[in-house]
């Protein structure tokens, strides 16, 4: 995988990459396996091999606004382990130590769920385990991945913890971010049409994604 940083910062005048971190995947393998028992998936660790992640800065006059792609570090929260998943979970407050506790969900979330019911337990297990690849600035919610799926999944998860899978692959999403950044919630168009209703992006601008390309076509990055 390649990211055309400086042809981006070239093309689009108002998007800058402040810090593009150097990879620290070598040295985090082991805790990688320790959090998620198992190596991260072929095209996601070929991206953290390039870099561990990336700030994307626009800026106009008067404001400036930095979001990105989080470092190993920040998406598996300094790599906090996760309690048993299986479907009995019911212990009260085993999972204040989890990662993303007070960051992604807190107890507000219990109150809406009934841990005696198989299915909300299911949601429950699934919200924990999420880890967050994207903090979108100014906005509560979050872009996170799921890699305890057979398949990895990305989803759009809101402040309600409502989860929205958003349909694309990790290279597709990162070349996407890198040219856009959350202009225009771009992703809202790969969720399914009834998650575009129900999620918190219901309508999405996409003259400002066009002018936010320039002279780019979509299918030169979500090819």
């Amino acid at each position: 995988m390649q990211i055309p940083f400086k042809e981006i910062e070239a093309t689009l005048k108002d998007v800058t990459f402040p810090v593009i971190p150097p990879s620290t995947l070598a040295a985090n393998q082991a805790n990688i396996k320790a959090a998620i028992g198992r190596s991260l998936p072929a095209e996601v660790a070929e991206f953290y091999r390039l870099c561990d992640g990336f700030e994307h800065r626009t800026q106009h006059p008067g404001w400036v606004f930095d979001e990105g792609i989080n470092s190993l570090a920040m998406m598996f929260d300094n790599f906090k382990p996760l309690q048993k998943l299986d479907e009995d979970y019911t212990e009260e407050c085993g999972y204040c130590s989890d990662p993303f506790y007070e960051q992604m969900w807190n107890d507000w979330l219990l109150d809406t769920l009934d841990l005696d019911d198989k299915e909300s337990i299911q949601k429950f297990n699934k919200i924990r385990r999420q880890k967050q690849l994207v903090t979108l600035n100014g906005d509560p919610s979050s872009i996170t991945i799921d890699f305890y799926e057979p398949e990895y999944k990305i989803y759009y998860m809101n402040d309600s913890c409502d989860m929205f899978q958003i349909r694309i692959s990790f290279t597709q999403f990162v070349h996407a971010f890198a040219y856009l950044g959350s202009t225009g919630s771009w992703y809202a168009m790969f969720m399914s049409q009834d998650d575009k209703i129900n999620s918190f992006h219901r309508d999405v601008n996409w003259n400002d994604i066009e002018a936010k390309l320039v002279g780019f076509k979509r299918e030169m990055i979500l090819s």
